[in-house]
């Protein structure tokens, strides 16, 4: 009786231990820059680069794996075409620690076995590759008033029944290698679901203005399935630049 009373206290230990470990203390890099100097590791939420909105977590150490305290980091995405060569939205980045950085990348097209994309950061560069995402979630498109932008949709990125925070992020390409943050717009939301009579639903907000580019409302999704989210880009003084414009969520 003992012994058994023993065996069944080390198993509850080892329960309770196991379950203690969370993602984050098992979690590798997707992509790791490395030179003599420099180890750069890539920590995104996925199993993969994607189009769209992707959360980037990078830490930077030395060589014998200690963490480098660095006042600054900047990464460089670019897609190497057949004829040219662009770049795409990315965000600043923001230091959390001591050699770690948070921020974003939105790459708008998927890599191929022609065209692919390369990351540069402290004078190294890699080839990645950057798999289209299931559903529509970034739009290139040129406004009307002659202008290139990137929307991306960053949230739902776990999608449910109710009412929930819809986020976007919108920029304008300067040139190919160049892309701004564009604040002070207005981004109109009509959520529809094409499978079932195309019915809307109700209390939704339209996406409004935060700063740095980024764009927050409230999307209300009443039941499970395919959804078409319908958003109309308006500038400042409530015209609009592109409509005509939609996202996916499936769930």
């Amino acid at each position: 009786m003992k012994k058994l009373l023993i065996f069944l206290w080390g198993m509850s230990l080892w329960a309770c231990s196991s379950s203690d470990i969370t993602p984050n203390e098992v979690k590798r890099p997707i992509t790791t820059l490395e030179n003599d100097l420099y180890t750069i590791e890539f920590f995104i939420t996925d199993s993969s680069w994607k189009t769209g909105y992707n959360p980037i977590e990078v830490h930077i150490k030395d060589k014998s794996g200690q963490f480098i305290d660095l006042p600054e980091f900047k990464v460089v995405p670019s897609m190497q075409m057949q004829m040219m060569s662009h770049s795409s939205p990315v965000s600043t980045f923001e230091k959390t620690d001591k050699g770690k950085f948070k921020g974003f990348i939105i790459f708008q097209m998927a890599s191929n076995e022609m065209e692919f994309w390369t990351l540069e950061a402290l004078g190294i560069t890699k080839r990645i590759e950057v798999k289209e995402s299931s559903k529509r979630v970034v739009q290139s498109f040129m406004g009307t008033d002659d202008s290139r932008y990137v929307l991306a949709m960053a949230e739902p990125n776990k999608p449910k029944v109710g009412s929930q925070t819809i986020s976007a992020y919108l920029y304008q390409m300067k040139d190919s290698h160049h892309f701004v943050p564009v604040n002070n717009c207005m981004i109109l939301l009509d959520p529809r679901m094409p499978g079932m009579g195309n019915h809307s639903s109700p209390n939704n907000q339209d996406l409004l203005s935060k700063g740095q580019g980024l764009y927050q409302g409230l999307l209300n999704l009443t039941m499970t399935g395919y959804w078409k989210l319908n958003v109309v880009l308006l500038n400042e003084q409530g015209e609009t630049v592109k409509d005509q414009i939609f996202f996916e969520l499936e769930f």
